[in-house]
């Protein structure tokens, strides 16, 4: 806990998510070290990266329904704080609260993406991908494990500057943040990085 505090005190909040995320999954002060999670995601400046979290340990039952009480109560006054919307799960039969004028139903769909690399070792070069799963202007997609060298390109913070968006109405260029990476631990897809992207639509000039 005090070497992932450390990471995070000088600003190396990619490598202590990473740190927190190992002492979570072994059961060490849940709470503490979800809160210091999401804390992470915020000085990064990135609130849906910390939203996806919360409902990835929602549906996978990392955090006891207690636990999850708690941190969600952190999490909305938080997200309250960067005057943020967002719903988040319902949890123990509570229905969840709708904004008013709420249009995130609305929001564009993206089936795929194209990643111009426009710095670092594959600058030049470019990557396609299927989005496999959006919330909001979160999108994610799989690098496989073969393509490890790849995958080490994403950094958590790291802009991408060219990113070409696919939808079933309409194809447009944007730019993105790398919200978050993980790895897959079992299944058929065990070694492939699961990369979420937030999306920003290019202002035209």
């Amino acid at each position: 806990m005090e070497g992932a505090l450390a990471l995070a005190k000088f600003g190396q909040h990619e490598e202590a998510i990473a740190e927190f995320q190992g002492l979570l999954r072994r059961g060490i002060m849940p709470v503490v070290t979800a809160r210091h999670i999401l804390r992470c995601y915020f000085s990064l400046s990135l609130p849906y990266a910390a939203v996806a979290q919360f409902k990835d340990w929602s549906a996978s039952q990392t955090l006891a329904k207690e636990d999850l009480r708690y941190v969600r109560r952190f999490l909305e006054e938080a997200l309250h704080e960067k005057d943020f919307k967002e719903h988040l799960p319902s949890l123990l039969g509570e229905a969840p609260a709708r904004a008013k004028n709420d249009t995130r139903d609305d929001d564009l769909k993206i089936s795929a993406i194209r990643i111009h690399f426009t710095a670092g070792p594959f600058q030049g070069e470019s990557i396609e991908r299927d989005v496999i799963c959006q919330l909001g202007n979160l999108v994610s997609i799989v690098i496989p494990e073969r393509r490890r060298d790849v995958a080490n390109a994403f950094r958590i913070g790291s802009r991408l500057d060219r990113v070409q968006c696919y939808s079933p109405i309409t194809v447009f260029m944007g730019q993105g943040i790398v919200a978050r990476k993980s790895k897959v631990e079992r299944g058929p897809q065990q070694g492939d990085h699961i990369v979420d992207i937030s999306i920003e639509e290019e202002k035209s000039r």
